[in-house]
């Protein structure tokens, strides 16, 4: 469906395709040989979804195979080095509860740009959030809260709740 829709309006009407429930790293390269065939993989970035607690803490182990892959490497050096990573609040909320799920997403992220550092790839922050008035506080909060080097890329933030 995204090849067709590429073909039809351009590469710019889908950028990015999520790989949710990313815990090993052939769930990426997966994603990758899919959009090889049928011809999109130098039009979208390939974004691993690390949900669960124990998928947070696994994610610096599966970017750095993966980083080791020449062919996922040649995809990235075709989308700028630039590499999205989403992490997921909700699900790591219900997997090790408030607490554990906010300090498992700020360790990932630390441990997530000294893997991509040395690679010399720039990795930008896909997270969800809840709404102000569901107890996720301040958005310019959220951002300044993020561990230090962190923040060369950029952010990209959903807001969750109804």
């Amino acid at each position: 469906m995204i090849g067709a829709a590429h073909r039809l309006y351009g590469p710019v009407v889908i950028d990015s395709v999520i790989a949710s429930m990313s815990r090993e790293p052939s769930d990426l390269l997966a994603m990758l040989m899919l959009a090889q065939e049928v011809g999109i993989q130098d039009d979208v970035d390939i974004v691993p979804l690390f949900e669960t607690i124990e998928d947070l803490q696994n994610a610096p182990g599966v970017m750095e195979v993966v980083f080791q892959n020449p062919q996922y490497r040649e995809h990235l050096e075709k989308r700028d080095q630039r590499q999205q990573i989403m992490l997921g609040y909700s699900d790591s909320s219900k997997d090790g509860g408030y607490l554990m799920s906010n300090w498992s997403l700020y360790n990932a992220q630390q441990a997530l740009s000294d893997v991509c550092d040395p690679h010399g790839f720039c990795w930008n922050c896909f997270t969800a959030r809840r709404q102000h008035g569901r107890g996720g506080g301040p958005t310019n909060r959220a951002i300044l809260a993020q561990p230090p080097g962190t923040m060369r890329g950029r952010i990209k933030i959903t807001e969750q709740g109804k």
